[in-house]
């Protein structure tokens, strides 16, 4: 499975309180970020963390690389890329 390639950021839009998510440079976003009305306040760090995704699942494949003990952090990461890329 693949994704719109990262870097991602989060950008506002005219109303400030609604966001897009997308690749940095490109006004196509991947994710539209509308305000929750039972959590006002949070559509903009829902997106930034959104826009983090491509970075954090780099991460995470690193981490999946480091060894091969059950219980251990690689294989924590190894069960957090599965559940990214729909392979549960």
């Amino acid at each position: 499975m693949s994704h719109t390639p990262g870097p991602w950021e989060a950008r506002p839009w005219k109303d400030k309180i609604s966001f897009g998510v997308g690749p940095v440079g490109h006004h196509q976003d991947v994710v539209s970020v509308f305000q929750n009305t039972y959590l006002p306040g949070t559509s903009e760090a829902n997106a930034r963390l959104i826009a983090a995704a491509p970075d954090l699942l780099e991460l995470v494949q690193e981490g999946a690389t480091l060894d091969k003990v059950p219980g251990t952090y690689a294989e924590r990461c190894r069960a957090a890329i599965a559940k990214a890329e729909r392979e549960e």
